[in-house]
């Protein structure tokens, strides 16, 4: 997938792009303070507390001149300081040696695939049990909020989000017939048969791995494991998922699917070049083109077709995670619940583009005038997180492994599906 760390400037353009939409664990318990119903007035408390901060110099300059202000009119005696941070692999061998030797920050944003990981070595402080937890979380989209959830508790706050949502080239779907997006899995089949009579791949997957075909697996009525995230057997196997996988080969076998799926041209590239119809990309995806009247003239924003799974996608994004050696973690947990708040989340989104995770942010003007973010918003409803499990890079790779032997016909889905189902089991129970 393209990187959803574009640079923040360009997301702002996203801002103006309002008429597009018509085209379209293991924690001690001597360390917790508090408990998640219990009211404190945090306001009163005092200290200095750091942060370490992957975001863009754009995005760090926002959170520096404006979050941070806002924070302190509320708090007025927590000063922080925000240390930029390298992102990618880098950044996360920085954080596990800081958290081995202790030398980690109070905070610290994260990818929110590997919140489980540092959860399960012990390195985080359980957010559920400090004052207002729950009332945060009745604020905050599920789909975000629940890629912080390991082995009974919360171990971070949402800070930034991102989902997927169906871009279509305009002109492919009206010849095709359609004067508008695709609503259901029906719908969208009977759109790539046309487009396939146009010798034009209908449906660009970018690929096997979780990422990209998820929002097609689990909106034909997949799944991956159960709603715990314990066991893969009788879910990532069961009679709804091997139809849902059946049906991405029957696609691939029909000539739907563009070949991006088994690793041929790229979805952005076969897009912009008029051989696949349609694909599947985050809010970057606008902004990042070069020719943006052509893409105004030209595409369709849509959520993903509804099956018998619903209307479902993958969801991205970072967390502010609170290392367990810091001695400040109720001033560290007030900074981290305000960087989630409609506050500071409404300055992100005017300021920078971001999709909000405050669920009052998204009634605001900001997101219901602009008509392309509000679609972003609406299918941020039903979203996936990838399992939170520290295993997660063991278990992506199975995916991704055994979907792509039975999109190439090497497997049936059926006995694909069982395989995987053995080792996602097998890697969910390993400590």
């Amino acid at each position: 997938m393209k990187s959803k760390k574009v640079i923040a400037l360009i997301l702002t353009e996203l801002m103006t792009f309002s008429l597009l939409a018509g085209c379209g664990g293991k924690a001690a318990d001597t360390s917790r303070q508090g408990s998640a119903g219990a009211t404190k007035d945090l306001t009163k408390l005092k200290g200095e507390i750091e942060m370490w901060s992957t975001f863009t110099d754009a995005e760090n300059k926002v959170l520096k001149e404006k979050i941070l202000p806002a924070f302190n009119k509320v708090y007025p005696d927590i000063k922080v300081k925000i240390t930029p941070m390298p992102s990618g692999d880098d950044y996360k061998k920085q954080i596990l040696q800081g958290a081995m030797s202790g030398t980690t920050p109070d905070l610290a944003r994260t990818d929110i695939v590997d919140v489980a990981q540092y959860a399960s070595q012990d390195y985080l402080e359980p957010v559920d049990n400090m004052p207002d937890f729950d009332d945060l979380k009745k604020e905050v989209y599920e789909g975000p909020m629940s890629t912080n959830y390991y082995n009974g508790h919360y171990y971070g706050i949402p800070i930034d989000t991102n989902t997927k949502i169906a871009i279509y080239n305009k002109a492919i779907l009206n010849k095709g017939g359609f004067k508008e997006a695709p609503k259901t899995m029906d719908e969208f089949e009977q759109y790539a048969a046309k487009a396939k009579e146009d010798n034009v791949a209908g449906i660009g997957i970018a690929g096997t791995e979780s990422w990209a075909i998820s929002p097609y697996f689990l909106s034909l009525g997949g799944k991956f494991t159960d709603d715990k995230n314990t066991k893969a057997s009788g879910y990532l196997n069961s009679d709804s998922s091997i139809k849902a996988l059946e049906k991405i080969v029957e696609w691939k076998n029909n000539g739907y699917t563009a070949k991006s799926i088994l690793g041929g041209e790229g979805t952005w590239e076969g897009f912009n070049a008029g051989h696949y119809g349609m694909i599947d990309e985050g809010p970057w995806w606008y902004p990042a083109n070069k020719n943006q009247k052509k893409v105004k003239d030209n595409v369709i924003f849509a959520q993903i077709p509804k099956g018998d799974g619903g209307s479902v996608s993958v969801v991205g994004g970072e967390d502010t995670v609170i290392f367990k050696n810091s001695k400040s973690k109720e001033q560290a947990y007030a900074f981290a619940k305000f960087l989630a708040s409609d506050d500071a989340q409404t300055i992100f989104t005017t300021d920078l583009g971001m999709m909000p995770v405050n669920t009052k942010t998204a009634k605001k003007s900001v997101v219901t005038n602009n008509a392309i973010l509000k679609i972003y918003m609406d299918q941020l409803n039903s979203t996936w997180a990838r399992t939170p499990n520290p295993k997660w890079a063991d278990i992506s790779n199975v995916i991704k492994e055994d979907f792509e032997l039975a999109i190439r016909n090497k497997k049936s889905a059926k006995d694909a599906l069982d395989d995987a189902a053995k080792k996602v089991d097998s890697l969910l129970s390993s400590k």
